[in-house]
């Protein structure tokens, strides 16, 4: 159509000025929706100062669903995004801007989830301990390096994982709950030396390498 815009064709610092001005990260998924070349150009990284979102409770109907629910702090409203990883996936935890989702047929695999970019990690095999007993917890970290805490009620121990800083787990790290409460700045310095090979110690035995 003559005199039609072609968006495709901003150029790449243009787009990134506009984008700085969005703080909803409803208005960032719109804002990659128009067209591949922005989506290619936008990624979740540049955008660490969103407003937060709070994720709502799934319920027992909802809860392996691809759609995910979210409340928003500053516009006071609900979204529903659809996250195609969370299908067949419970959400057993959240933070940082992504979610992990724990397979409803195979409750030791899990998947990290960025549920704007639609990015999806395959996480280590989890520990036996949550065979069974489920599993909840948080991601704390930003876009360089997260760290993934897991535990369950019937287990007196945790898991730990870590990404970042071109350093990947290739497996958990599982720690004695009780301890990690009290001390959790300690064990987590020392899951840092052992990632960047100060101690050596297998990994996975981090809850043998450390002193109680």
């Amino acid at each position: 159509m003559e005199g039609a815009v072609n968006w495709a064709s901003l150029p790449t610092d243009l787009i990134f000025s506009i984008s700085s001005h969005l703080r909803e990260p409803e208005d960032f998924v719109c804002f990659r929706a128009v067209c591949t070349q922005w989506r290619a150009t936008m990624q979740h990284m540049n955008h660490a100062f969103f407003q937060p979102w709070l994720m709502a409770s799934r319920f027992l109907e909802d809860e392996y669903s691809e759609n995910v629910l979210f409340y928003s702090l500053s516009t006071l409203k609900t979204i529903k995004v659809c996250v195609p990883a969370t299908k067949g996936r419970c959400v057993a935890a959240s933070g940082s801007g992504h979610l992990i989702g724990v397979d409803k047929d195979d409750d030791l695999s899990a998947v990290l989830v960025n549920p704007l970019t639609g990015k999806t990690t395959l996480l280590p095999r989890l520990p036996e301990f949550f065979h069974n007993n489920g599993a909840h917890g948080w991601v704390s970290g930003d876009a360089g390096a997260i760290t993934i805490e897991l535990n369950n009620w019937m287990s007196t121990n945790m898991a730990l994982w870590h990404h970042g800083g071109g350093i990947t787990m290739e497996a958990w790290a599982t720690v004695p709950k009780r301890m990690f409460r009290l001390r959790e700045s300690y064990y987590l310095q020392m899951l840092a030396a052992m990632i960047v090979g100060e101690v050596e110690i297998p990994i996975h035995d981090i809850d043998n390498a450390i002193v109680l």
